[in-house]
């Protein structure tokens, strides 16, 4: 709400943002440089199996951006997503610092603030009706809620104490609805697969917790039909899905349309890919193609896991998705001495690896993902 009052500040003061924003990149980068040099000198530092294939996708990145046309687009992206390279590089940034970070109360108090802070841009949707918040595009305000509804969710059936536990479960309900209302389905079903997911995790682990995990799931379910009854946005969403896979079933004249254009976007990525399997373009080399292809109406293929190949070529999407599935498969072995903390972050990281099969990167919402997706990795390796 009051971001909106000062919006004309920020919009004179815009290029004085992105500074701001390069030079905070900067720093995490420089820093998280300076962590891992520290680690390695003190022979604190182990790493596993996913930090490997992580790095090499980083490396192959780099690669990416030599190879392209267009080393500026690359680097820097466009004005629009500022999500180039040094993005990338911002991300693994924040992936190290809470991978590196020793102290677990301080890794609960960041999930917490992070909590706090994308339930009082909840709260300027609900004041003024805008499912945008501060966010240029609503699937972008998804995205954060996607990790803060599942945290939120992780927080709540933690929890001892009353007072807290109630106060957790409210965030967690403000945080569903506006995330309804916000009406991007990847993130939706995202928070669906995870919540199911939490419930049958839980009943491997601790038993106990598993009617705090099934008051999440009736919430949300509960939620959904609140929200639904007022707007129909999710009936039209689901009904949508069944009809997107009658055309593709199909191969429908109209197929390309399934998915909100999604199918035209990934036939025109592998197309591209199928050009440059190797290194691909860069990050952001589409930009161009994908808006002379589409009549300026996309510019990303709207799949994370394509995109990086896209981007940086087939070997740095298999890395990262590598990694992604190994940190899985060792936290579900590692299940029983988990932390509170892994287990808050790991389900939020779950429900986000679902919903990245429908959206995009971005400078403000993926620092986010990879702070909770560093926090996942680290009592993994304290543990063994």
């Amino acid at each position: 709400f009051l971001y909106k009052q000062f919006d004309f500040i920020i919009n004179i003061f815009g290029n004085f943002i992105g500074s701001i924003f390069y030079i905070s990149g900067l720093l995490a980068i420089t820093l998280s440089i300076y962590t891992l040099y520290k680690k390695i000198k003190n022979k604190e530092l182990k790493l596993e199996k996913w930090d490997i294939l992580f790095a090499l996708m980083m490396l192959w990145g780099l690669l990416s951006v030599l190879f392209s046309s267009d080393k500026q687009l690359v680097l820097i992206g466009t004005d629009y997503r500022m999500d180039g390279y040094f993005s990338y590089l911002i991300y693994a940034a924040m992936y190290i610092g809470c991978r590196t970070m020793k102290n677990n109360r301080i890794k609960l108090w960041i999930i917490r603030a992070f909590s706090a802070v994308i339930t009082s841009l909840c709260f300027d949707f609900i004041c003024t009706g805008s499912n945008l918040s501060i966010f240029s595009n609503r699937n972008h305000f998804a995205y954060v809620l996607t990790i803060s509804c599942m945290l939120l969710a992780g927080l709540f059936i933690y929890e001892k104490k009353l007072f807290i536990r109630i106060l957790y479960l409210a965030m967690y309900i403000i945080n569903i609805y506006t995330m309804i209302y916000a009406d991007t389905f990847g993130s939706y079903l995202g928070i669906m697969f995870a919540l199911f997911f939490t419930i049958i995790f839980l009943c491997f682990v601790k038993k106990e917790l598993i009617i705090y995990s099934l008051i999440t799931f009736m919430l949300f379910i509960a939620i959904s039909v609140f929200v639904d009854s007022k707007t129909n946005i999710v009936s039209d969403n689901f009904r949508s899905l069944g009809i997107d896979f009658g055309r593709i079933s199909t191969n429908a004249p109209d197929v390309d349309k399934a998915g909100s254009s999604r199918i035209l976007l990934w036939k025109l990525s592998f197309r591209y890919i199928g050009q440059k399997p190797l290194f691909g373009y860069g990050p952001e080399g589409t930009h161009y193609m994908f808006l002379e292809d589409t009549d300026n109406a996309n510019d990303r293929p709207h799949n994370e896991y394509i995109q990086h190949a896209l981007f940086m070529g087939i070997p740095a999407s298999l890395f990262y998705m590598g990694g992604l599935l190994l940190i899985f498969i060792s936290t579900l072995k590692n299940r029983k001495r988990l932390p509170n903390y892994a287990f808050i972050s790991g389900i939020a990281v779950f429900a986000y690896c679902i919903s990245a099969f429908f959206g995009n990167t971005m400078y403000y919402t993926s620092p986010y993902f990879f702070m909770i997706l560093g926090m996942v990795s680290k009592p993994v390796i304290e543990k063994k």
